[in-house]
């Protein structure tokens, strides 16, 4: 356990306070909050942005002995990181341990924060992949009623129609040039 990335850590199931840290964690805890040693302190003394409560709650829940098909509650916060001043985010887990003198909580930690990034930057590629989408359905529907040779009337309400849904507004109009090309006259609107 002392080699391993995953950030591990051993607390006295009844105090919470911390007995044992891998490498890992003395590691992402310092870089997290600036605390290098968490020995004999408990996790919301070094965590940040733990809160109490759901600490409580969670060693509550965990306290007992899990089923095998039972998996771990992850928590998640999220906080600023001391070392860089950037939003980071972690994971956390408490799971039992219990030994036939003692019982013990075996606290995981590890950053997500690029996983969250990741997520987020998907979500927002995909918002934009689906608004692209809605565009150049717009611009077909559009080009496919021009084609159709309509009347002059109902080939602005097309327009205007399909030119809302373009730019996802409830409000559109056509505006047409006078023959003196100094003034605009209204050739169709919505919402206007």
């Amino acid at each position: 356990l002392k080699e391993i990335p995953l950030g591990i850590a051993l607390l006295d199931a009844n105090s919470a306070t911390t007995l044992w840290a891998n490498g890992a964690f003395q590691s992402l805890v310092e870089s997290g909050t600036g605390i290098r040693d968490v020995i004999d302190l408990v996790p919301s003394d070094y965590v940040p942005g733990l809160d109490r409560v759901d600490w409580e709650q969670s060693a509550r829940r965990e306290s007992k002995t899990l089923l095998p098909d039972q998996t771990m509650s992850r928590h998640r916060l999220q906080f600023v990181a001391q070392s860089t001043r950037n939003i980071a985010y972690w994971e956390w887990t408490l799971q039992p341990l219990i030994t036939a003198d003692r019982q013990y909580q075996l606290l995981t930690i590890f950053n997500v924060t690029e996983s969250v990034m990741n997520e987020r930057l998907l979500a927002t590629v995909g918002r934009s992949a689906e608004r692209a989408r809605r565009h150049a359905e717009a611009l077909v529907r559009l080009t496919q009623l021009v084609n159709a040779s309509l009347t002059p009337s109902v080939l602005l309400q097309a327009i205007t129609q399909e030119a809302a849904a373009y730019f996802d507004t409830a409000r559109a109009a056509v505006l047409l040039l006078t023959p003196d090309r100094e003034h605009f006259t209204v050739g169709y609107s919505i919402g206007l």
